[in-house]
């Protein structure tokens, strides 16, 4: 049977993150998710891959942007793409792939995400910053504190 008739089993998951993002990103979510949805596998902290049904956490953190509401979620369990992978998206669209990984499992993913967002003010990335001041990981704070300081 071929693929393309089967069910997308993870519709409701690329929903969800679609939903974290103004209307008018979806093209560049849409390419995002693709991306992130080929592999269906993370790391964990014993340093082994497993297979993963629910990618994205079901909670969300509802916040409003623009007169639009989005739906943050509260974590997702993407393992990163590799460098060719990044390579391949559009500024827009790894700036997207970043917000996403800034709701990742790991607190040293979210970190390294935060300090590739560096000091960019698109209106849509501060509700996925503004999430991290609750986390209370020095580490993330320092990179905000850089941040915020920066000319």
């Amino acid at each position: 049977m071929l693929n393309w008739l089967l069910p997308d089993p993870y519709k409701e998951q690329k929903q969800q993150l679609r939903l974290a993002f103004p209307k008018v990103l979806e093209p560049e979510v849409d390419a995002v998710l693709q991306l992130l949805f080929e592999k269906k596998q993370a790391k964990y902290k014993d340093g082994k891959t497993h297979p993963v049904q629910g990618l994205v956490h079901s909670d969300t953190i509802a916040v409003q942007v623009s007169g639009e509401s989005l739906g943050i979620p509260y974590r997702v369990y993407f393992n990163e793409p590799d460098t060719e992978q990044l390579a391949s998206l559009t500024e827009v669209q790894q700036l997207v792939l970043h917000c996403i990984y800034l709701r990742h499992h790991n607190g040293f993913v979210r970190q390294q995400h935060l300090e590739l967002l560096g000091t960019r003010d698109e209106f849509w990335i501060i509700p996925f910053t503004f999430q991290l001041l609750g986390e209370y990981i020095p580490e993330i704070m320092e990179v905000i504190l850089k941040q915020l300081s920066a000319p």
